[in-house]
């Protein structure tokens, strides 16, 4: 028998080029993959562009639909278009600190980092759902 699934997710992809049509995505599917392994049902995977009102729109769309857990990747470096933590502060409700630095700390020890990555902005925030 399959262990009991703990809870659902959704998946939002930020990136200008994929939302574009003009790369395929292959983070979604990984991160997908990933939040299964936990024992998460995965709603979908959402890819929006550097848009502070998409990406919004996606975080209010999982809320409503009444999602566990949303992860968002994508949008979190340093250039002008990189408003992902901004757009999410700006829905949700509390940060949580400690966990933007746990999972920078678990890929970094799992090698999974890029030149640069660890620059970038995080939030990790709650949202009321009552």
């Amino acid at each position: 028998m399959a262990p009991p699934q703990i809870g659902r997710a959704l998946v939002v992809v930020v990136d200008d080029r994929i939302s574009h049509g003009e790369h395929e995505d292959s983070i979604g599917p990984l991160v997908t993959e990933l939040l299964e392994e936990a024992r998460l049902v995965v709603d979908g995977v959402v890819v929006v562009p550097g848009d502070p009102v998409a990406i919004r729109n996606a975080l209010n769309t999982a809320v409503i639909g009444g999602v566990d857990l949303v992860v968002t990747v994508g949008g979190t470096g340093v250039s002008p278009r990189d408003v992902t933590a901004d757009a999410t502060a700006g829905v949700l409700d509390r940060p949580i600190p400690g966990i933007a630095e746990a999972i920078r700390a678990s890929g970094l020890a799992a090698g999974a980092w890029t030149p640069g990555c660890h620059a970038g902005w995080s939030a990790c925030p709650v949202a009321r759902s009552w």
